[in-house]
């Protein structure tokens, strides 16, 4: 079975000149002696099984932004953790950064940064950004953010391990423009850091979900009642979900405003997209977006896998956004 160099090779060849027909482009100096790979790679079922030579993984990441290795024969973390550590970090993405003057959003999304690096240069433009299920847990790695995005306004820190949001924290210094700060899924535990974030000048939305915070709350519907007695309902409340979602539909430079039944399955909103599109529901991947804050999405796009899954099960809202990409 190949690894992942030798799936590269396989796939893009070995030649210098080789084109690629990619979703997106990148230009990149050209090196001699290998393969010039797309920013975007696409190594879905090619029979990897391990990673290979550290060396050999590390030329062919080099300038990747995105790999797709599923549907391979990996069978042990070890190796997809030896690929994924010779992907971008923090320094390189400060690169990219300086040669992207108009960027608004930056996702570095389950990069592995425990620490970040501090830096003169200041990016204004950027206003939105998702560092969710990194490891960092120092709140000053985060004001780091802060400093280097002076504009920012909203910051997705969802699945971090951040447990306190200290007092004497540089709030107002390093967010001054911070309006949607999204908490979940992390290490928050007590009262005191959740009080700590009214120093956040301009905060206007908190996410706090799936948090220690909450675990001392086991209060059951049978002591309510003991305490309360039993009460009459107010309101007849449905919580069935709203039949029809207006979203947009993003598939290379189009974006496509569409209506969907949220009862509708995976498979029939490719079907209806095949036309407009000109590609073929079995060649489609399906990203699900869910929009929050001002149009900024609570977290990285998912891909939508299993075809017979129906819309409401992802609790899709208006708004939000669905992304096409070729397979």
């Amino acid at each position: 079975m190949p690894s992942l160099p030798e799936a590269c090779d396989n796939k893009y060849g070995d030649d210098d000149t080789v084109v690629t027909e990619v979703s997106c482009i990148a230009l990149q100096l050209r090196r001699s002696g290998r393969p010039r790979l797309p920013s975007v790679l696409i190594l879905a079922d090619c029979e990897i099984e391990e990673a290979g030579e550290d060396g050999e993984v590390e030329k062919r990441c080099e300038g990747v932004r995105e790999l797709d290795i599923s549907k391979n024969k990996l069978k042990h973390w070890d190796e997809v953790c030896a690929i994924v550590n010779k992907l971008k970090h923090w320094d390189e993405v400060m690169h990219l950064l300086a040669y992207s003057p108009r960027l608004e959003e930056l996702h570095v999304c389950m990069n592995d940064y425990h620490k970040l690096t501090r830096s003169d240069r200041k990016f204004p433009t950027v206003t939105r950004v998702h560092f969710n299920n990194n490891p960092a847990d120092d709140w000053e790695q985060i004001e780091i953010l802060g400093e280097v995005f002076p504009k920012l306004e909203a910051l997705v820190l969802a699945e971090c391990p951040i447990a306190e949001l200290p007092a004497s924290g540089r709030y107002s210094d390093v967010f001054p423009c911070l309006k949607y700060l999204s908490l979940n899924a992390t290490k928050v535990a007590d009262w005191a850091t959740v009080y700590n974030i009214n120093y956040f000048p301009q905060l206007s939305e908190l996410r706090l979900c799936s948090c220690p915070l909450y675990e001392c709350y086991t209060l059951q519907y049978y002591e309510l009642v003991a305490l309360h007695g039993e009460l009459s309902p107010l309101v007849d409340i449905s919580l069935k979900p709203t039949k029809e979602v207006h979203v947009k539909v993003v598939y290379e430079d189009q974006v496509l405003p569409y209506t969907f039944n949220v009862y509708l399955r995976v498979l029939d909103v490719k079907k209806m997209l095949e036309p407009r599109l000109g590609l073929p529901a079995n060649k489609m991947r399906l990203f699900y977006e869910d929009c929050g804050f001002d149009g900024c999405p609570a977290y990285a796009p998912e891909e939508i896998k299993i075809n017979t899954k129906q819309l409401y099960t992802f609790n899709v809202h208006s708004g939000d956004n669905f992304i096409v990409d070729s397979k």
